[in-house]
C-alpha cells in the first residue's frame, strides 16, 4: 500500500469510528468509490474497532473546527490554568507543539496537542499513553523529559522539557553535514539516550533527526516516544510503525524489532548527520523496503573522504542487513567512536557496566610499550633499593641474627629436663616474639620502689617462647580473624591461666623465664626427676657461682612455694646486676626468671607498646563492626537486583580455601586422631567465618564499583572468569610490584629511622603477626597464602571505606577521599617505629599511595603491591648467604623478582595501541 493510499485509508477510518454504527458501512462505501479491495480492509480494521467505554464530549475550541486537527492557540492564551502559550514551535501530521510558561513551577515547558479525533482511535490512545508513560520511566539528560498527560475539553496534550534549540534535520538542512569533535560529541549523546532507553527496556522505532533535539550548548535530546514499546511487547500488526526512510529491514519487512532495529536506525541518522545526505531515498515504502533489504549505501568516505576510518567503520556496522552482525549495544557504537569509552559510555547511559563490560573494558588506559618497558625498569629498581635498604633490617636478622628456631626448641627442651621435668616436643610449640611484648608486661613486683620486668638486652628485638600444653588443657583457640589482628600476646607469671609449661629464651637461646604448671609430679620411666639447679642457672648465661643470694620478692600471683632469689655479679649479658628468681618444692624447679628494673617511661622504647597495641586493636575492631553494619544491608539490597552472587561466592571460597590450606601447612603437635579432628574444625570454622565476611564485604561493594569506579575491577573482572595469563592483568601485577617494592623501601626506611638518628624506637607492629614464616619450607608457603588473603581484605576494606565516604560526603570527591585516608592512617600508621615516620612514611606513603593505586589502576595492582611488600618484608633479607635464614632470603627475593619478570612478560604481549585503535571494541 502506497504511502498516499495509506494516508486514505487512514483518515477513513478515523471518520467512521467517529460514526455511530449503524451508519459506517454506507460512509464507507461512499467513501471508497467502488474500490471493494480498499472497502474490505476498512471494513477489516472496523472489525477490531472497540469505542471507549464512556463516550467521550467533544467541546469545540475558538481556533479550531475540525477534530481531526489539533486545537490552535494565540500568544498569550493560558490553557488548563495554568500553561501560557509563548509561541508555535511546530506542526505536522502527530500535532502542535507550543512554547509554554507554566505559572504554577514558574518554568518553561513544551506542550503537545494532538488531534481531538485521534483519542476515539484505541491504538492512537494506547501510544499516547505510552509515549507518557515511557517517556517518564527513561529518564536521562540525553532523552526529553516527559512530565504529564492532560486532556483541555477533548483535545489531548503531553508537557514535556522545553529544549531551548533545533532539532537535528533542521540543522542539517541549513549547515549540510557535522565535522569534527562536534560532530562526534553529538553522535555519543544519541548513543547514550539510545542506550539509556534500551536499558529500561524501552525500544524507540521513530530514530530520525527530526526526533534528535539539539540545545544552545550542544546537549541532545531524543524526542517523541509515540512509537516506542517495551521490547517483547510489539504486536504483527505494530512492527512497521514508524518512518520508512529510518526502518531496519527486518522492521520494514514486518517481521521484527528489536534493539538492533535501533541500532540500524541510528546507523541511518550518523550516517545523515557525517555525510550530509539521506542513506536511503525512495518514493514509496515499496522501494524502501527493496533498498533496506537489497541495497548497500554508498560508502560515506566516497561522499566525504576526509572521514574518519573509524567513523565509517561504526556507520557501516549499524547498517548491516543482518541483525546479529550489527553492534549489540548502542554502547558500543559510542565506545567505537574516536576517542571512545565503553565504561564511560556505559555511565553516561546511567547503566551500572556489567563483569564483563568491565572486564572488556580493562584495556582502557593501557601501557604503551615504552611504559610497559619503563614500568619494569621502575620496579627492578626500587626492587633493588628494597633489598640494599632492607639488608639484615628484620628481627631475625639483626645484630649478627638469632639462632634457629630447631636450635632454640632444643635449648628449651634442656632447659626444662634441668628443671625436673621431661619435655614433650609432641606438644611443643615455639615461636618468635618481639622482645617488646614481654617487656611491656611488667610484673607486679618491685624492689626499691622500682618494678621489674624481664632481663632482656635493648639490642636484642625478638626473644623466643616455647609452650607445652598440659593435657586437659588443649591447644590455643584459632584466631577467627587473623588477617585483621593477630591472636592474644604471651602471659607470663599468671598461676590460673597458666596450663602450660612455658620457657622465654633470649634470641641467643639465654634463659629468661621458665613456667610450669603448679601440680605436676614429673617421672621418667617410673623413676622421679630431680631438678639440675647449677644447669639450670647456667643456661641464664649467669655463672652460679657469681650468684648472691637475697630476700625474694613476690613475683604476680605464682604459687611460688619455697622461693629462691640471687643477684647476679657478673653483669652479663646486659653489663649491669639482674635478680634472679625461682621458686619450687620438694628439688623441682616450678618457675624461674631472670629480672632487672623496667625502665622509666622517659627513657624506655617501649613505654607506648601497650597503648599503641590496645588503641590499633580497638580501632580495627571498630573499623571491623561499622564495616560490617554498613556492608549487611549494602549486601541484600545487591542480592536483590542481582549482584554478582557467583563472584562472591567464588571470593569467598577461595579466601576460606587460602585458610585452611594454609591451617594444613603449619599444623604440628597433633596428638592424635581426635586432635587432629577438633584443630581441623576449629579452624574451618574460623576459615568459614572469615570467607563468609570477605564473600560480604564484596558483595556490598561490587555493584556500586562498578557504578562508581568500573576500572578498579578491570583486571579482577578478568581474574574471575579465569583469565590468569591475560596481559591486561599482568600489567597490573608489573605495576602492582612497583607500588609493592616502593612500600618495601618505605617499611625498611622505618626500621633504619630510630638507628640513623639515634632516636627511640618501637616494633613494626606489622611484625607482631608472628614469625612463623621461616619455621620450614610449608610455613613460608602458608605465610605467602596468609599474605594473599590479607590483600585482598584490606583491598576491600579501602573500597567499603571510599564507598562509605561518598555516601557521607555526597557527590563530593576528595572528602571521601580523605575519610578512607583518615580511617586507613589511623589503622596502620600506628604500626611504624616512630610517630614521624608513622605520619609521613606510612599514613601519607603507604595508605595515601593505596589509594591513589586503587583508583589508578585497580583491585589486582593493589593485590599484587600488598603480596610482594609481604615478600620483601615479612621474611629476612641478608646477603650473607652463610647464615641458618638464607634460604629464606633467596626465596622471597627470587618470588619477588620472578613475580615482576611475569608480570613485564604478560604485558609485553599487549597488542600495539595503534593495532588496538583500528580494531573498535564490539564492531571487529
Amino acid at each position: 500500500m502506497s504511502a498516499d493510499r495509506h494516508a486514505k485509508a487512514k483518515a477513513i477510518f478515523l471518520e467512521a469510528c467517529a460514526l455511530a454504527p449503524e451508519r459506517r458501512a454506507a460512509f464507507v462505501a461512499q467513501a471508497c468509490g467502488g474500490d471493494e479491495s480498499f472497502r474490505h480492509e476498512i471494513e477489516r480494521l472496523l472489525g477490531h474497532y472497540l469505542p471507549p467505554r464512556e463516550p467521550t464530549t467533544v467541546v469545540k475550541l475558538a481556533g479550531a473546527t475540525d477534530i481531526s486537527e489539533p486545537p490552535v492557540f494565540q500568544t498569550g492564551d493560558v490553557v488548563a490554568d495554568r500553561y501560557r502559550i509563548v509561541a508555535l514551535l511546530g506542526k505536522g501530521a502527530m500535532g502542535r507543539v507550543y512554547r509554554a510558561e507554566d505559572d504554577r513551577l514558574e518554568q518553561e515547558v513544551a506542550l503537545k496537542f494532538l488531534p481531538r479525533l485521534q483519542v476515539l482511535d484505541p491504538t492512537w490512545r494506547r501510544r499516547v499513553e505510552s509515549e507518557v508513560r515511557l517517556g517518564r520511566e527513561v529518564g536521562h539528560p540525553n532523552i526529553c523529559r516527559v512530565y504529564d498527560l492532560g486532556n483541555l475539553e477533548g483535545a489531548p496534550y503531553i508537557s514535556m522539557e522545553y529544549v531551548d534549540g533545533e532539532d537535528l534535520a533542521s540543522l542539517l538542512r541549513r549547515v549540510g553535514r557535522l565535522t569534527g569533535t562536534r560532530a562526534v560529541d553529538i553522535a555519543r549523546q544519541i548513543c547514550a539516550g539510545l542506550a539509556a532507553a534500551h536499558i529500561h527496556g524501552v525500544l524507540h522505532r521513530d530514530l530520525k533527526p527530526a526526533n534528535v533535539m539539539i540545545d544552545q550548548k550542544g546537549r541532545v535530546r531524543i524526542t517523541d516516544f509515540g512509537l516506542a514499546v517495551l521490547a517483547g511487547q510489539v504486536s504483527s500488526r505494530e512492527i512497521r510503525a514508524g518512518t520508512p526512510r529510518y526502518m531496519a529491514p527486518e522492521q520494514i519487512a514486518g517481521v521484527a524489532v528489536t534493539e538492533k532495529s535501533d541500532i540500524y536506525a541510528l546507523g541511518l541518522v550518523l550516517y545523515e548527520m557525517f555525510t550530509g545526505r539521506p542513506a536511503f531515498d525512495a518514493d514509496n515504502v515499496l522501494e524502501y523496503l527493496r533498498l533496506h533489504q537489497s541495497v548497500d549505501p554508498p560508502a560515506p568516505s566516497t561522499i566525504v573522504p576526509e572521514i574518519d576510518p573509524k567513523v565509517e567503520a561504526v556507520i557501516l556496522a549499524c547498517l548491516r542487513k543482518d541483525p546479529t552482525e550489527r553492534p549489540e549495544s548502542a554502547l558500543l557504537v559510542a565506545a567505537a567512536l574516536p576517542g571512545g569509552d565503553l565504561l564511560a559510555a556505559a555511565l553516561d547511559a546511567g547503566q551500572i557496566p556489567t563483569r564483563e563490560m568491565v572486564a572488556q573494558a580493562a584495556a582502557q588506559g593501557r601501557l604503551s610499550r615504552r611504559g610497559t618497558y619503563r614500568a619494569a625498569v621502575g620496579a627492578l629498581g626500587l626492587f633493588v633499593a628494597a633489598i640494599v635498604i632492607g639488608n639484615n633490617t628484620h628481627p631475625i636478622a639483626r645484630h649478627g641474627g638469632v639462632k634457629a628456631p630447631e636450635v632454640l626448641m632444643e635449648r628449651a627442651h634442656d632447659v626444662i629436663r634441668r628443671a625436673g621435668r621431661p619435655p614433650s616436643p609432641r606438644q611443643g610449640e615455639g615461636q618468635y616474639v618481639p622482645a617488646e611484648d614481654v617487656v611491656n608486661s611488667r610484673i607486679a613486683a618491685t624492689v626499691d620502689g622500682a618494678p621489674l620486668c624481664l632481663a632482656i638486652p635493648e639490642r636484642d628485638e625478638l626473644v623466643f617462647v616455647y609452650s607445652e600444653h598440659r593435657a586437659d588443657g588443649g591447644p590455643l583457640g584459632s584466631d577467627v580473624l587473623s588477617f585483621l589482628m593477630p591472636g592474644p600476646r604471651p602471659r607470663l607469671f599468671d598461676a590460673e591461666a597458666n596450663r602450660k609449661t612455658t620457657v622465654v629464651l633470649d634470641g641467643q637461646g639465654r634463659l629468661l623465664c621458665l613456667e610450669t604448671p603448679t601440680q605436676y609430679t614429673p617421672t621418667v620411666s617410673g623413676q622421679e626427676m630431680t631438678a639440675d639447679w647449677s644447669a639450670l642457672v647456667q643456661t641464664t648465661g649467669h655463672d652460679v657461682h657469681e650468684l648472691v643470694p637475697t630476700q625474694p620478692v613476690a613475683v604476680g600471683d605464682f604459687d611460688r612455694g619455697q622461693s629462691r632469689a640471687f643477684l647476679s655479679r657478673s653483669g652479663e649479658p646486659l653489663n649491669r646486676s639482674v635478680r634472679i628468681e625461682a621458686a619450687g618444692e620438694h628439688d623441682r624447679i616450678q618457675w624461674l626468671a631472670v629480672l632487672d628494673k623496667a625502665p622509666s617511661r622517659s627513657d624506655s622504647i617501649f613505654s607506648s607498646s601497650s597503648a599503641r597495641w590496645m588503641f590499633v586493636m580497638t580501632l580495627r575492631n571498630a573499623v571491623l563492626l561499622l564495616l560490617l553494619a554498613a556492608a549487611l544491608p549494602a549486601a541484600w539490597k545487591n542480592w536483590k537486583q542481582r549482584g554478582d552472587l557467583a563472584g562472591a561466592v567464588r571470593l569467598g571460597c577461595f579466601v576460606f580455601a587460602l585458610r585452611m590450606l594454609g591451617h594444613l601447612l603449619t599444623m604440628r603437635n597433633v596428638g592424635g586422631l581426635a586432635d587432629a579432628i577438633n584443630s581441623a574444625a576449629a579452624n574451618a570454622i574460623s576459615a568459614l567465618c572469615e570467607g563468609m565476611i570477605v564473600a560480604l564485604f564484596y558483595m556490598a561493594i561490587e555493584a556500586q564499583v562498578r557504578r562508581r569506579w568500573p576500572r578498579i575491577l578491570g583486571g579482577w573482572s578478568r581474574l574471575l572468569e579465569g583469565r590468569v595469563r591475560d596481559p591486561f592483568v599482568g600489567r597490573d601485577v608489573l605495576l602492582g610490584c612497583a607500588v609493592g617494592c616502593f612500600w618495601a623501601v618505605l617499611v625498611f626506611v622505618d626500621r633504619q629511622f630510630p638507628e640513623w638518628t639515634g632516636w627511640e624506637a618501637r616494633t613494626q607492629m606489622r611484625l607482631y603477626q608472628g614469625f612463623e614464616d621461616v619455621f620450614g619450607a610449608r610455613f613460608a608457603a602458608a605465610g605467602i597464602l596468609n599474605s594473599l588473603r590479607g590483600g585482598i581484605y584490606q583491598g576491600l576494606v579501602v573500597l567499603l571505606l571510599l564507598l562509605i565516604g561518598t555516601w557521607l560526603a555526597g557527590a563530593r570527591r576528595w572528602p571521601a577521599l580523605f575519610f578512607a585516608w583518615l580511617i586507613g592512617a589511623a589503622m596502620f600508621a600506628p604500626a611504624a617505629t616512630h610517630p614521624l615516620t608513622a605520619w609521613t612514611l606510612f599514613a601519607f606513603g603507604i595508605v595515601g599511595v593505596a589509594l591513589f593505586v586503587l583508583l589508578r589502576w585497580g583491585l589486582v595492582s593493589i593485590l599484587a603491591a600488598l603480596l610482594v611488600v609481604g615478600f620483601l618484608t615479612d621474611f629476612p633479607v641478608t646477603f650473607d648467604l652463610d647464615a641458618w635464614f638464607a634460604g629464606y632470603s633467596l626465596f622471597t627475593l627470587g618470588a619477588t623478582l620472578g613475580l615482576i619478570l611475569w608480570g613485564f612478560y604478560q604485558a609485553s604481549r599487549l597488542p600495539s595501541l595503534e593495532n588496538m585503535r583500528n580494531s573498535p571494541p564490539g564492531l571487529s
